[in-house]
């Protein structure tokens, strides 16, 4: 009788965490779709890159930093840059881009040391560093630009640009703009063993 008491309490237990497990495999369990490779930070620095299928996710550490996909992805940047004149500008845009092999990305990218972010940040930067004050209010002119920069910084990572677009420039003080300007990835200075950033 003892045994079928001790099993009837397991039992009891069992269908009583049932709930607060299915809500932990909510929050923490994600699925990466077919043909993509997502590159997740924990804390700020590189854990891992995972391929299609599920994965632990810890939304209160973990930060999914790059989706690489054969399909389109749509990401938007924010960020400060310096002109050939020394203005500082906060500039949003948009990128819609493709792997064009999967494999091929993560390992050139890998090569690299760098992440899919900073390319398409280094491209912007490289654009407005050429620029003087007063080329920075031509959006039309601005993106053409901007587009076949990114196209020819990331065709050694085989990733094919879709779109671009400039959606806002913001003209920023001197003082703010040194303090967060844009800073390109240093590539090796990371000791951890991330194989794309």
């Amino acid at each position: 009788m003892d045994d079928y008491a001790a099993f009837e309490d397991f039992f009891v237990a069992l269908v009583g965490f049932w709930p607060l497990f299915l809500i932990t495999a909510l929050l923490f369990l994600r699925k990466v779709p077919k043909d993509t490779a997502l590159v997740i930070d924990r804390n700020g620095h590189y854990l891992k890159t995972k391929r299609s299928g599920f994965y632990i996710f810890n939304p209160s550490t973990d930060e999914v930093t790059s989706k690489i996909s054969t399909y389109p992805s749509t990401k938007y940047y924010n960020n400060v840059f310096e002109t050939h004149d020394s203005r500082f500008y906060r500039i949003g845009f948009m990128v819609i881009y493709k792997a064009e092999d999967l494999e091929q990305v993560l390992s050139s990218l890998s090569d690299s040391r760098r992440s899919i972010d900073d390319v398409i940040n280094c491209a912007m930067e490289t654009l407005v560093a050429s620029c003087v004050a007063k080329e920075m209010t031509n959006y039309p002119e601005l993106n053409e630009r901007y587009f076949s920069q990114l196209e020819y910084m990331l065709e050694p990572f085989y990733i094919d640009v879709t779109k671009t677009s400039i959606q806002s420039i913001q003209t920023l003080t001197e003082d703010y703009g040194r303090e967060n300007k844009f800073e390109r990835h240093v590539s090796g200075s990371d000791s951890s063993n991330d194989p794309i950033h």
